[in-house]
């Protein structure tokens, strides 16, 4: 304490505890075995194993329409129905 006497020596503390306090103290990426529970990714892994484009496009499609039917189901609390956007989202041929 004769260096940085108790203010410095609080300050010191607290910087630590802040530091532990932003990178400390949950996680914040997916865990190797909670990837392929995300069902975007497990449906691109699946359609990636189909064999021609005319499957791929109509499994995309299939999946779209799912996505679209979760989205109505959910109520327009969380997400307000807009048919511009339904349409636009199901003539898409790929999955992000």
């Amino acid at each position: 304490m004769a260096i940085f006497g108790f203010n410095g020596l609080s300050a010191l503390a607290l910087d630590f505890a802040l530091i532990f306090a932003v990178y400390g103290m949950k996680e914040v990426a997916l865990t190797t075995k909670q990837v392929p529970l995300v069902s975007r990714y497990a449906e691109r892994k699946r359609i990636a194993g189909l064999g021609t484009k005319g499957e791929k496009e109509s499994a995309y499609a299939q999946f779209r329409a799912q996505v679209i039917a979760d989205m109505r189901s959910a109520g327009a609390g969380r997400y307000p129905e807009s048919k511009e956007f339904e349409t636009a989202y199901g003539k898409k041929t790929w999955l992000r």
